[in-house]
């Protein structure tokens, strides 16, 4: 018996191995063969054409079925007869499974189709032409031995997407798996479809239903072909572990899909569901109840849109984190979509926010330029809003707002410019309540925002809008009109506003901190912006120093800001005027002033502005009072630098009760005059009592034009009258300190000024030889020399004086070229005249007492005032959506 089984098997074996190398000889024999021929019969049923790299026929990979193997298969689009680029169908690898023994009696039956790694795009353009109608009919042509009786169709690792240009339909995912098994010859069967997918989006119009979400789903189909009808008999579909109930319906003239869900998780629908920004819900102890029913409906067309019918709704909704809780959310609402419209709309929204209550409808239509309808009003968590909706920019932003509004407003382009409205009625009022924010990438914190504002339509109404940047403080009330057309970009905002502060630090404004390059120049003054605000600040700092009481009026144009009766305090000093700031180019800020000062103290200035960086006269070495005017203009590129080559001033300084204590550069000018042959006419006591009065010098009253220009300041020739001497000084002063100063002063002078008798002052005539004095190089190290060049100048000049007076006194005396009107007349200068003055006291009456005016309220107030109680009073009308 033993043996009989044994050659039962060996004789089994033997007819396996010898079939299997009968089948093996046969396909390296005829393997050519079959190439042709499965290419052949593939172009008879194909409406496409086939671009196929290499063909291969094999057993032993995938036995007991033979494969034929399509390496990089790949069809274009082709709509009709017009052929394009574009791909519809790709695969690293295409499969044809059969059955070998099918093979060895000339029957080429396709059992299965597997698709690795591929691609497919079906689409329906706007003149309603596909680019799947892949297959044609053979119209007898085809092989009777070949055909597709298939039971098996796989996809692996492949991107699948459906477009729909007419109906505004897009889907698109990617298969890990898809397997379809069923009697696909049959004309009654059950399709048993499995499925892991990520699915990438799902979108109608506008509006994405779903975007990156996990899904496997296990469907068993109904097939009739006969009748065209294909119904979900049973259906196991979850996305990201959500359960969904499905059914649905296909027949030649209707589709119906309907897919429903109760009670789901409040935070696994946040995460897995539509609105991305609430996938945050997780970490706020998210809880409540949602439900929603969906119903696809629609005639089996491909031009033909799928109404849409969904409600959803959350019950007993609650989040919270340490910042915020939310309590009591309730909320339903619905979408519809057919052909002509889409809406989404929020009936109901309301849940507790800090024991404060809020309530909302909205309703959105038009998803490409989205209509926007409703009204809110109660208490708004910020934190709330930027934890769930956020981050608009901001890494933080907490406090609380207070509505009462409603809105009707359309966004034209949301996608690339949001700020694009048309306001079509927009009325409200907000209360601010201790609002925190700050943006991204920015180390400003603003802090302690309150106030009020009133909105209706294009006009907006600021009252006590407080906030703080890191020291700085404001408080703003104003009035903003056409907001809609500023925000769109097509018109002008006009602004009238008024702002008080006690403390700017102008540092406090700084984003960052960090220097700017070239690739981040841009406009900073705005356009589009017109208007005026009038600015009260105690106290400005900026770069170490302060300035105090200041006022004015600014003016604001397009990239331009005009400052108008400014006046101030620094140093001690009132300063009053105008500043015109202007922005040509992007990040560079031409400054122009007309200033003016009657009290500047020099002691205190130089302390305030640290000696102007130079060293040779110091705080303590110099008092007196001046009175200033000055213009001044130049470039402040916020990027390279001032400019110093393209100041241009001019400043007209009068100073009165002048001193100048222990100037070092003076007693470089006694040294030099006692190394030179000058002691020799004038002795050391005279010298050291010269230097002694320079040391301690005092000069009454002095005047001059001080002008700037390419990198240099020019001070033209001065008379300077000084307890020391009366000296004429002139010349220039580079920003590198670099110096060329000229002196001018007589000899006699330095051994001593006018005498006293008893007789009286003897004064001088003014005659005498003359000192001509040059200091250059630079201010910390000078060199000093006679001037010889200015002292050949002072004689011809004295000369050519010499000579008008002579033609003067001809003139006067004997009438010669008296129709010379060159020619001045002469006239005698008789001296100095003893002058008696008297003063009384005068009487002085004191104003009498004004009485305190009453406060009024401010016109910003009693706008504000005024919308409040028109918006209050629009608004007791319960706003119902759809009216």
């Amino acid at each position: 018996m033993v043996k009989r089984l044994f050659k039962i098997f060996k004789w089994t074996v033997g007819i396996v191995v010898t079939l299997m190398l009968l089948i093996s000889a046969a396909l390296v024999i005829f393997k050519d063969d079959i190439k042709r021929y499965a290419i052949q019969e593939l172009n008879l049923h194909l409406n496409k054409k086939l671009h196929v790299s290499y063909i291969d026929v094999t057993l032993w990979k995938t036995f007991p079925s033979l494969s034929l193997d399509f390496d990089d298969v790949l069809i274009h689009d082709k709509f009709g007869e017009e052929q394009k680029l574009d791909t519809t169908l790709y695969a690293k690898k295409l499969s044809l499974r059969f059955n070998p023994m099918d093979f060895l009696e000339s029957n080429y039956t396709v059992k299965s189709i597997i698709l690795k790694k591929g691609i497919i795009n079906l689409k329906v353009d706007e003149q309603n032409r596909v680019n799947y109608d892949l297959l044609k009919p053979t119209e007898g042509e085809s092989s009777e031995n070949f055909e597709f009786s298939l039971e098996k169709i796989k996809l692996d690792d492949t991107d699948f997407s459906y477009q729909n240009d007419i109906t505004k339909q897009y889907y698109a995912s990617h298969l890990d798996q898809l397997n379809l098994s069923g009697e696909f010859s049959a004309t009654k069967y059950t399709m048993q479809a499995q499925t892991d997918m990520m699915v990438k989006q799902i979108k109608r119009e506008a509006l994405t239903l779903i975007s990156n979400k996990r899904a496997n789903c296990n469907i068993a189909i109904s097939m009739n072909t006969e009748d065209d009808i294909f119904e979900i008999v049973n259906a196991d579909v979850k996305i990201q572990n959500l359960p969904f109930h499905v059914e649905g319906r296909v027949s030649p003239d209707s589709i119906r899909f309907a897919i429903n869900a109760k009670k789901l998780n409040l935070t696994d629908v946040a995460n897995n569901f539509t609105l991305a920004q609430l996938n945050t819900v997780k970490e706020l102890n998210g809880n409540g109840d949602v439900s929603f029913d969906l119903e696809l409906i629609g005639l089996n067309k491909t031009d033909a849109n799928l109404n849409i019918h969904a409600g959803f709704s959350i019950q007993n909704g609650s989040l919270a984190n340490t910042t915020f809780s939310l309590s009591n959310i309730d909320a339903r609402g619905k979408y519809t979509s057919d052909a002509n419209t889409s809406e989404l709309e929020l009936e109901k929204l309301h849940f507790l926010s800090s024991g404060s209550a809020f309530d909302a409808q909205l309703k959105i239509s038009d998803f490409d330029k989205p209509l926007i309808r409703g009204n809110a009003k109660g208490a708004i968590n910020l934190a709330a809003v930027h934890t769930l909706f956020g981050p608009f920019g901001l890494q933080d932003l907490e406090g609380n707002l207070d509505v009462n509004s409603a809105f009707n407003l359309r966004m034209n382009n949301p996608v690339y410019n949001p700020k694009d409205l048309s306001i079509y009625a927009l009325k409200g009022n907000i209360h601010l309540k201790n609002i925190t924010a700050q943006f991204l990438n920015d180390t400003r914190i603003f802090k302690n925002i309150n106030g009020e504002i009133g909105v209706r339509n294009e006009e907006a109404v600021i009252k006590n809008l407080y906030l703080t940047i890191g020291e700085s403080d404001f408080n703003i009330s104003g009035e903003l009109n056409n907001i809609a057309g500023y925000f769109k970009g097509t018109e002008t905002l006009f602004i009238d506003a008024y702002t008080r502060s006690k403390n700017i630090n102008v540092d406090d404004f700084s984003s960052t901190g960090g220097s700017m390059t070239e690739a981040s120049r841009s406009w900073l003054l705005p356009t589009k912006i017109k208007g005026n605000v009038t600015v009260n600040a105690a106290e400005i700092k900026y770069g170490g120093h302060t300035y105090s009481d200041i006022t004015t009026r600014m003016r604001l144009t397009d990239r331009s800001l005009e400052f108008s009766h400014l006046k101030g305090r620094n140093a001690g000093a009132d300063i009053s005027g105008n500043v015109l700031v202007t922005e040509k180019n992007p990040s560079v800020l031409t400054v122009s002033t007309d200033l003016y000062s009657n009290n500047i103290r020099f002691a205190p200035l130089f302390k305030e502005w640290n000696n102007f960086e130079q060293t040779v006269i110091a705080a303590e070495n110099i008092q007196g009072i001046a009175k200033i005017k000055l213009k001044f203009t130049a470039p402040f590129d916020l990027i390279t630098g001032l400019n110093k080559d393209l100041i241009a001033s001019t400043l007209d300084i009068e100073i009165e009760d002048g001193a100048l204590y222990n100037v070092e550069t003076f007693k470089e000018i006694t040294a030099s005059i006692k190394s030179t042959s000058a002691t020799l006419l004038i002795s050391p006591q005279k010298i050291n009592a010269f230097e002694a009065k320079l040391l301690n010098l005092k000069f009454n009253k002095m005047s001059n034009q001080v002008i700037i220009r390419d990198g240099k300041l020019y001070i033209p020739e001065m008379k300077i009258e000084s307890n020391a001497l009366d000296v004429l000084v002139s010349g220039e002063h580079s920003f590198n300190n670099d110096i060329d100063y000229h002196f001018d002063f007589r000899f006699r002078e330095i051994k001593g000024k006018n005498k006293q008798t008893e007789f009286g002052e003897v004064v001088d005539d003014g005659t005498g030889f003359r000192v001509y004095l040059r200091m250059y190089g630079n201010i910390d190290d000078p060199s000093y020399a006679w001037d010889k060049d200015a002292q050949k100048k002072d004689r011809e000049e004295k000369r050519q004086e010499e000579i008008n007076t002579a033609k003067s006194i001809l003139k006067s005396g004997f009438g010669i070229n008296k129709k010379d009107t060159t020619i001045l007349e002469y006239t005698v200068d008789h001296g100095p005249k003893e002058e008696i003055t008297l003063s009384f006291d005068t009487d002085t009456l004191a104003p009498p007492e004004e009485k305190e005016e009453e406060k009024k309220k401010s016109k910003f107030q009693l706008k504000l005032e005024q919308l409040k109680e028109q918006n209050e009073k629009e608004n007791e009308v319960e706003f119902q959506i759809g009216q």
